[in-house]
């Protein structure tokens, strides 16, 4: 009874401690860019000091809020990118 009992008590430690870390390693992050200001060209350094205090993972998504009249938004493809030389924002 008491071999049961530990074998039950360490299968269910197994399960509680599978699911605890499939629950962390699997929640992905939604961030609205800007913040509550959304996405905007205030400033040259606005973008990089909003960045600056997050940690990206794979499978979190970005939003981007912003108004039509002055920005715009558009999602391009991979192929597409390497077309593009980027250029650092900033000489740091």
């Amino acid at each position: 009874m008491a071999t049961t009992t530990k074998i039950f008590g360490f299968v269910l430690l197994v399960i509680t401690t599978f699911m605890a870390l499939s629950v962390s390693c699997s929640s992905a992050t939604v961030y609205k860019v800007g913040d509550s200001d959304g996405w905007t060209t205030k400033d040259e350094t606005y973008n990089y000091f909003w960045v600056e205090d997050k940690e990206f993972h794979v499978g979190d998504s970005l939003v981007f809020e912003y108004d039509p009249l002055f920005n715009d938004v558009t999602q391009v493809s991979g192929a597409l990118v390497l077309h593009f030389q980027v250029l650092p924002l900033f000489n740091l």
